[in-house]
């Protein structure tokens, strides 16, 4: 006996519902499948911008601190050129043995500045040189060579300290008028000795 056609019917719109329901499990996988990629690629642009945020952000301090930097070196040349005005305004109240001495102690300065910028600049060679060697190791040689180096800038820079020192005891001692001061005497005073004592 063939089946009702009601039951045909209903198997027909079961298929057609089952079909339905497949193609939209698959229309749901694939809008998950694309929201996951959409997700991944929000997430990089946002990273992104955090990066371009930092970036910014460090480039503008990096511009403030520039900018107030150059502030500092602008206003320092100014102060300097007004302490060298003073100076100049006031030079001839010294005694001339004592202006001699500065003189004499700027030329001092100024030598050894040049020295120490030859010398800087040969170490910073000698530094390149070793960095582009292709050895594992830095002969021992070269890193002897280069502490001495350093070594003679360190007592070239030691030596003109302690000379700059004694020229500013001079200085004091000139400006009270005790005329300039011994480097390794006795600054006590002694009491004079008067002939009738002998």
């Amino acid at each position: 006996m063939p089946p009702p056609k009601k039951s045909v019917a209903l198997r027909h719109r079961a298929h057609m519902i089952a079909s339905s329901v497949e193609d939209q499990e698959a229309a749901l996988m694939e809008w998950r499948a694309r929201a996951q990629q959409g997700k991944e690629t929000l997430q990089r642009i946002r990273s992104k911008m955090d990066a371009h945020k930092k970036s910014a952000e460090t480039t503008k301090r990096g511009g403030r601190w520039l900018a107030e930097w150059t502030s500092l070196q602008r206003e320092a040349v100014s102060r300097d050129l007004e302490l060298s005005k003073a100076y100049a305004s006031c030079a001839h109240l010294l005694p001339q043995s004592l202006r001699n001495k500065l003189a004499e102690q700027e030329e001092q300065k100024n030598e050894l500045l040049g020295y120490l910028s030859e010398r800087v600049t040969r170490i910073r060679k000698e530094l390149e040189q070793l960095h582009k060697q292709k050895k594992p190791a830095v002969s021992r040689s070269a890193a002897d060579t280069l502490r001495k180096h350093l070594s003679v800038a360190e007592g070239a820079s030691g030596e003109e300290g302690d000379r700059r020192r004694g020229g500013k005891d001079d200085m004091r001692g000139g400006e009270r008028g005790d005329g300039p001061a011994e480097p390794n005497g006795d600054t006590s005073e002694v009491d004079p000795v008067n002939d009738e004592d002998i």
